[in-house]
């Protein structure tokens, strides 16, 4: 009942004070309406139990400090889903920002219709899933996903900008960045590890390696069981033949399995990328029903971001090679 929510109105404010401590017990939540505003400032430390939620409709702004974090996490658990979620619903809450918030083992971020949202300089700890994004439009950038139950990030028909993150886990399942359903938008200067797919493009998405302002060193995915999944008329650009220094110059290292598996009518363009060696191994691609991947053609020599010295374009397709420095 309304006793157990806090509810912020169309209209009006909700401040919460550096250093405060906030529980919201199970079951409960804080709730901001659709016209109405909630600022958090830095150190402030909310514990949530079982399904306790914050529901989102209108703006929420986390303003945390790398030196003292906005912390969410469970009243009294220590592993996924201990408490619900931190969910943005609608245009009502476009523009909310985490900034330098701490949020660990409950459900996920989720933004659900939302026209802009930002994550940034977070680190989201043991949750189900990181962010997770249904038809909406937003950044999630220089933030740490560490152990996620399922998945780090998810772009569902959402158009969602990952940039200068790092997302991790060790039991290689679930995805590190996963576009559905016609997902797409710029993925670049990720550090993914340890999951079973570093990337996945699934029922028509469109994820893009790169970015206008990448000088040479874009996505390092390693240790996972494959580097990137696509299928379902899905499509990667991580590398095509304009040799534009904005795409490839992605390193895929230690992949148990594959470096990618391409099917059902996907295609990868794949040109000016590291295969953790030259040239690639094609016995580390699979590729059959109608996919298409040019990983072979303009493959580099080095490790985009390790690099053993220059990192080059390979000479037999380029009279002149271009050397970038990370």
């Amino acid at each position: 009942d309304d006793n157990q929510k806090i509810i912020v109105e169309s209209g009006g404010a909700l401040q919460i004070q550096n250093g405060v401590r906030v529980v919201v017990y199970n079951g409960a939540e804080i709730k901001i309406n659709s016209g109405g505003s909630a600022s958090i400032a830095s150190g402030t430390y909310l514990q949530f139990g079982n399904s306790a939620n914050v529901t989102v409709n209108g703006l929420i702004t986390v303003n945390g400090t790398a030196n003292s974090r906005v912390t969410f996490t469970s009243l009294s658990g220590n592993t996924p889903g201990s408490w619900g979620s931190i969910v943005l619903n609608g245009s009502g809450a476009s523009g909310s920002t985490l900034n330098y918030a701490k949020v660990q083992y409950g459900t996920e971020i989720r933004a659900n219709s939302v026209p802009s949202f930002t994550v940034n300089n977070s680190t989201i700890e043991n949750m189900v899933n990181g962010v997770n994004t249904y038809s909406s439009n937003g950044w999630v950038v220089n933030s740490a996903i560490t152990n996620p139950q399922d998945h780090g990030i998810v772009s569902n028909t959402s158009t969602i900008s990952c940039y200068h993150n790092t997302i991790t886990k060790t039991n290689h399942t679930g995805v590190g960045i996963l576009f559905s359903a016609g997902g797409g938008d710029y993925i670049w200067h990720n550090n993914i590890s340890g999951f079973a797919w570093g990337v996945g493009s699934i029922y028509g998405a469109y994820p893009f390696f790169g970015h206008p302002s990448n000088t040479g060193v874009n996505n390092y995915i390693q240790n996972c069981s494959e580097g990137i999944r696509a299928y379902q008329y899905s499509c990667i650009d991580m590398g095509d033949d304009e040799g534009e220094i904005f795409n490839g110059y992605s390193s895929f290292l230690n992949t148990n399995t594959l470096h990618a598996k391409v099917y059902d009518g996907s295609t990868v363009l794949a040109q000016y990328n590291y295969w953790g060696q030259y040239p690639p191994s094609s016995s580390k691609f699979s590729i059959y029903n109608g996919g298409t991947m040019d990983y072979d053609i303009n493959p580099l020599y080095n490790d985009t971001w390790f690099p053993s010295g220059a990192i080059t374009k390979n000479p037999e397709k380029n009279s002149s090679s271009q050397i970038m420095s990370s």
